[in-house]
């Protein structure tokens, strides 16, 4: 293999890892919001539940 066809190997890996990397970046804070969001939708469910009862 020539030394310029291993070069754009390399640099094919290396964007790919970049790539690859963001994207799990972007995963983990699309993660967190959807667990943020379940909390507050938790939260909003058990206090609705609770005032329910009270009422009576």
């Amino acid at each position: 293999m020539g030394l310029e066809a291993l070069k754009n190997q390399l640099t094919s890996a290396v964007k790919s890892t970049e790539l690859e990397t963001k994207q799990n970046a972007a995963l983990n804070r699309l993660g967190s919001a959807v667990e943020k969001r379940g909390d507050i939708i938790n939260i909003t469910n058990y206090s609705r539940m609770h005032n329910r009862h009270n009422r009576s």
